[in-house]
């Protein structure tokens, strides 16, 4: 199986893991971006554990910090990508 078994890196917890970090954890870089005349705020996670080294990026709106999109490393390899295509708060 291609698709490492590790906390947070599967199409079933990946989301809720990424908003629990975004929540708690302390980013270890931030930056900008314009991506179709749109500022985004990049987020990047970098944890070295047992199982290896996992790292995230995560692009918000920068104007109202809306989740656009996620990829999410392990050891330096691109395992997933999350596509936001819409986003609705109640």
């Amino acid at each position: 199986d291609a698709m490492p078994q590790r906390k947070g890196l599967t199409p079933a917890d990946a989301w809720f893991c990424l908003l629990d970090d975004l929540r708690r954890a302390e980013p270890t870089q931030i930056w900008t971006e314009s991506a179709d005349g749109v500022k985004l705020l990049v987020l990047r996670y970098e944890q070295d554990g047992e199982d290896g080294k996992v790292e995230k990026q995560v692009w918000l709106t920068e104007q109202d910090y809306q989740p656009v999109c996620a990829e999410l490393y392990a050891d330096g390899e691109r395992v997933l990508q999350i596509q936001v295509t819409e986003y609705r708060e109640t």
